[in-house]
């Protein structure tokens, strides 16, 4: 044979054998939560000009993209240099902090991550009776934060634990100058700040781990809408916490951010989404590898509770809620679900005020009761 073929050949070969070991290396959970988050998805007009129609995604090339996206992650918090953060005492209960983020971008305000931490020490609960429950609280989408204040405050003035709340990138005093809504231009960009999000949230437990001296058994995330979301997300992509509360959250996260135009949402949300011109498919390609339904098969504690709504106009009852919970299965977890009769954002000219009312305590009413407590209702374990 022609030595030139021959060098062709074992050339092909070694290739073929290179791919083979590559798909073969590849977690296959991966694969699975892909194959959830692209089940029954009906393709959108002019995916084909993508490449990125449903019926034709590659979920192997995806699952590799989705272990880079993790050992980016990983890399990242390895080299993160750990340094005491600034404190502010607004009251009694509550400081304002202020640490560096992992992702560190030319003027971006976003490289600090500010938050309010409550402790109950400071309101004389719990005084030497040893490490508390410790939650880190997303919020949702907003730039002011009253609302998980409010739950965070109450859950310190009854000694449930320790709480810090944190901004996300690109809102509040993380968000650029001129900057009139949240979500960046291009799905690239938002891929990048759910990455910085996710490490604003394992580096924030690692403080409040410190801060409090709590066991890693008492660290909990929690969250509600964005909040909700980006929990469901943290539960599989980084399961570092051992008890989560997905606050009307769940997965396909493309679909959410191109939502119909015919879906009616009010207030901060409409203003959001009606600025985002993504295409649904590419959005959900880029944004797969980084999706809580794609992660979740690698969740590992039992104690994930989900309060979904039933009539909610954000999360898809199908490919956003029952996918993130198949997922789960993957890991051989069922969470505890909790569901109202609600929507996402209740509307209290149509409900009315009583009744909207009644939904925030419920609502309330779950919060405060993941946060910081545990079996026996006390401060500690």
């Amino acid at each position: 044979m022609n030595i030139r073929y021959e060098k062709l050949i074992v050339g092909l070969m070694f290739t073929f054998f290179g791919l083979f070991a590559k798909a073969e290396a590849i977690d296959q959970r991966l694969v699975k939560g892909l194959e959830i988050l692209y089940r029954n998805q009906q393709p959108t007009e002019g995916c084909e000009k993508s490449e990125s129609c449903p019926e034709t995604i590659d979920r192997q090339k995806l699952a590799f993209e989705a272990e880079q996206m993790k050992k980016k992650f990983n890399a990242l918090l390895e080299n993160y240099k750990f340094a005491p953060f600034k404190r502010e005492r607004i009251d009694s209960l509550s400081e304002k902090i202020t640490f560096a983020s992992a992702i560190q971008s030319d003027n971006d305000p976003a490289n600090s991550v500010v938050g309010y931490l409550y402790l109950p020490r400071m309101a004389s609960v719990c005084i030497g009776q040893g490490p508390i429950p410790a939650t880190v609280l997303v919020h949702h989408v907003a730039d002011n934060l009253d609302d998980e204040k409010m739950f965070a405050k109450w859950a310190a003035q009854s000694g449930q634990g320790a709480i810090l709340l944190i901004y996300l990138p690109g809102y509040g005093p993380r968000k650029k100058a001129g900057s009139e809504h949240p979500f960046p231009d291009t799905i690239q960009e938002f891929k990048q700040r759910l990455l910085q999000s996710l490490l604003d949230i394992r580096v924030a437990g690692e403080y409040l781990k410190r801060e409090t001296n709590s066991s890693q058994e008492q660290m909990q995330l929690g969250g509600i809408s964005l909040g909700g979301i980006m929990t469901a997300l943290s539960a599989g992509f980084d399961p570092y916490f051992s008890k989560y509360w997905v606050g009307l959250g769940g997965g396909d996260i493309a679909r959410v951010l191109t939502l119909d135009k015919s879906v009616k949402t009010t207030g901060v949300i409409k203003n959001a989404l009606e600025n985002i011109k993504w295409h649904r498919d590419d959005a959900r390609k880029e944004l797969s590898v980084i999706d809580p339904i794609t992660w979740a098969p690698f969740a590992q504690t039992t104690k994930i509770t989900i309060m979904n709504a039933v009539q909610d106009e954000l999360i898809d009852q199908e490919h956003g809620f029952q996918k993130y919970v198949d997922a789960l299965a993957v890991a051989g977890i069922k969470p505890k679900v909790l569901k109202h009769s609600g929507t996402h954002v209740p509307n209290h000219k149509e409900l009315g005020i009583m009744k909207t009312l009644g939904i925030y305590m419920r609502l309330m009413n779950q919060i405060n009761g993941f946060l910081g407590t545990n079996e026996s209702g006390s401060c500690v374990n």
